[in-house]
């Protein structure tokens, strides 16, 4: 699959599987799942998606940018290397290939995944307060390095200014795709916001929320279409 970046898509993610096979092109584009909030039975089933009609994303978060289960890098990385197959689209840490102690693990896989013609998310997630514009620079600088698919960045803002902020930034860099929200009290707001930019993966739960400050993803879809 060749997947296309060039306008706003949906995401439905969850860690339920009946959710990721129920969702359907009325409520998301793309469904994520959260392969570090599976019980453990299953995070190595991947015959259980065999007829997920949707592209996939999966996603094995780490613990200190959200990760729902406390797992360890090598426990990170054979879920994603697992997985690489059955999926359109893969989530990894910028950290996690630039700090890891595995980093070089990661990095294979993202090379890996250019080979099997799975894009690469490349996402940083920051729940402190406010938007460094320092912060937020940096990490753009060294994620267009490694020229992934797709620069996934979720911040906590303050204020509305914020936001509006990193609607401007990514007018900066027009042949990046991105994939830009808030989180906590602004996030559902800045993720219609951004979407109505240029955000492209625009993340909403299916089922329940999988990250604080999501919206369904069918009320993401129906506000973007308004």
């Amino acid at each position: 699959m060749s997947a296309n970046f060039t306008q706003a898509q949906i995401v439905g993610s969850s860690y339920l599987r009946d959710d990721i096979l129920q969702a359907s092109l009325n409520e998301c584009d793309w469904v994520e799942l959260r392969l570090d909030a599976l019980p453990q039975e299953q995070s190595l089933d991947i015959t259980a998606l065999n007829c997920l009609t949707l592209p996939l994303i999966v996603t094995a978060r780490a613990s200190n940018e959200g990760g729902i289960n406390q797992l360890s890098e090598q426990q990170r990385y054979e879920l994603l290397k697992a997985w690489q197959k059955q999926a359109q689209a893969m989530d990894i840490e910028l950290m996690s290939i630039i700090k890891s102690p595995l980093k070089d693990k990661f990095f294979e896989l993202m090379i890996g995944n250019k080979t099997q013609s799975v894009a690469t998310i490349l996402s940083y997630h920051n729940f402190d307060k406010g938007v460094n514009q320092a912060e937020f620079t940096q990490v753009i600088e060294q994620a267009l390095e490694l020229k992934p698919d797709v620069i996934k960045l979720a911040f906590t803002p303050n204020t509305w200014e914020e936001v509006e902020w990193m609607a401007q930034f990514m007018e900066q860099y027009p042949e990046q795709p991105f994939s830009m929200m808030g989180m906590q009290e602004l996030g559902a707001k800045s993720r219609i916001y951004l979407a109505k930019q240029s955000s492209c993966l625009n993340y909403g739960y299916l089922g329940e929320p999988t990250a604080p400050g999501q919206i369904s993803a069918q009320e993401l879809k129906n506000k973007l279409a308004e």
